[in-house]
């Protein structure tokens, strides 16, 4: 390997703060850094502690606490930081007697240190290189592919159509049976530079950061996206990866435009994940020379488990990932039935919930799909849930929110397409008051305890809710009141 230096040194990660500011650190950085939150943890490990919880954007804090976690046998429960308290309240109480957690890492917990970080870390050079593997290093990320088999690693949550979070658990095993199965498939190893701008508290996110691990690879983190940004840091940096939802797609396209130099042919792999896949984006990313790689997973799946290159050949078809199994259940008569996994990524239980599986242990996804040719076609959710920009949109949780408005009888939430962000929620409100009050309210109250992306974009109130005639609501006679 032809080792390029940067500053001198070989760096595991960048990380790139919300100003544009940059840091840089090594392994032997990352082993003192992650010796500092261990020793923060070992009052609650004294006391028989299960679980830390994370609350943070993306920040190297996060990263510590994963590899602490790590190092001390606990269970790391990730929060979506955009949630608001409520919310996030409501997803710790669900692990109440499943799941003790001794501890929050969030920003006041780091304030509280003292520090911003748990090291100080040395600035880096002027005109700095690619990035390079420091695999060579001791410590805690050498130690993290041994950390395997049936030890619980890490909670998230996620939902299905009744809107209650549910608490997914994966263990060691799986998160790193999926990173070493993405890797294989997408062809990271340790020449490669992985660019991480999805939020690590989703499974998306954090997998770009084990996966580098794993591959002795080093990763660019950044707290926010910014498509120019991107691109002029894969020039930099060397960046060989970048996993995306279709906005982010759709930017980094418009950015590249304008280059008298295209950055993106240079990729080697843009993953696109999070939602339905987007016909408009895919042909300009054909035109652009990006070499996207479609792709199929969720929390349950410790992420992806079926890709494939989008090139003039693609119709839409996956590929399975190493290890996994897809079934189909119930196909109707075109092939399209319930999608059903087995393998050694896939999450085994729920903390707060059953786990629908069948009876020779494949678990039921909740998505249509059928298998053509060997090929993975996943045609729509089941349930009610939908993605907008990247993120999950439950519309219980939305709808159980506007009912409590005062004067509120029902709601319906349900997501029109868009363009930009896949879907954004409508809502549809019933109530006998001044239609103009209502919405203000029902503005005022989603404001407070949902996050932006689960706030309805347009809300239609009327004083009947159309429904069937043993009294639920209409469906497809409420989305017609919103033009849909």
């Amino acid at each position: 390997m032809d080792r390029r230096h940067f500053n001198g040194q070989d760096y595991r990660f960048a990380f790139v703060d919300a100003d544009g500011g940059e840091r840089f650190f090594t392994s032997e950085q990352i082993e003192r850094a992650v010796r500092d939150v261990s020793a923060r943890f070992e009052g609650v490990l004294a006391q028989g502690a299960e679980a830390v919880a994370v609350d943070l954007p993306n920040c190297p804090l996060f990263v510590w606490t994963l590899l602490a976690c790590a190092r001390s046998g606990l269970v790391l429960v990730a929060l979506n930081h955009r949630l608001s308290k409520a919310e996030k309240d409501l997803r710790l109480s669900q692990l109440e007697g499943k799941l003790r957690v001794d501890m929050v890492v969030d920003e006041r917990w780091a304030r509280s240190l003292g520090v911003d970080e748990p090291v100080e870390i040395a600035n880096a050079a002027s005109e700095p290189g690619p990035l390079v593997d420091g695999a060579s290093s001791e410590g805690v990320i050498a130690e993290l592919p041994s950390v395997v088999g049936d030890t619980p690693a890490l909670v998230m949550f996620t939902s299905g159509t009744t809107g209650v979070p549910k608490a997914v658990q994966l263990t060691w095993g799986q998160l790193f049976a999926s990173a070493q199965a993405a890797n294989d498939s997408l062809g990271c190893g340790a020449e490669s530079v992985w660019q991480a701008v999805l939020p690590l508290y989703h499974i998306g996110g954090l997998q770009v950061v084990l996966r580098s691990f794993l591959a002795g690879c080093p990763f660019v983190l950044y707290a926010r996206c910014d498509a120019e940004r991107l691109l002029d840091d894969a020039v930099r940096f060397g960046v060989t990866h970048l996993s995306v939802v279709d906005k982010i797609l759709q930017d980094l396209i418009s950015a590249d435009e304008g280059r008298r130099a295209p950055v993106l042919p240079s990729y080697r792999c843009l993953l696109l994940g999070g939602a339905a896949l987007n016909e408009r984006t895919l042909a300009a990313a054909r035109a652009a020379r990006a070499r996207v790689h479609a792709s199929y997973g969720m929390t349950e799946t410790a992420s992806l488990v079926a890709s494939r290159l989008v090139d003039e050949l693609f119709d839409g078809g996956l590929s399975m990932l190493r290890g996994t199994e897809a079934r189909v259940v119930q196909p109707d008569e075109n092939g399209v039935g319930e999608l059903a996994l087995r393998g050694p990524s896939i999450a085994s239980k729920y903390l707060n919930a059953p786990m629908r599986v069948t009876v020779d242990g494949f678990f039921l996804t909740g998505d249509r799909a059928r298998v053509d040719g060997g090929l993975l076609y996943v045609s729509e959710r089941v349930g009610d849930m939908f993605v907008s920009g990247g993120e999950n949109v439950y519309p219980a949780e939305v709808e159980r929110c506007i009912n409590g408005v005062e004067g509120v009888s029902a709601s319906y939430v349900f997501g029109m397409p868009d363009e930009t962000w896949g879907r954004r929620p409508v809502a549809i409100v019933e109530s006998p008051l001044d239609p103009e009050l209502v919405e203000s309210r029902v503005r005022a109250r989603v404001a407070e305890r949902l996050a932006g992306f689960c706030r309805p974009r347009r809300i239609v109130v009327v004083s009947q809710m159309p429904r069937t005639g043993i009294g639920k609501i209409d469906r497809a006679a409420a989305r017609a009141l919103a033009g849909c």
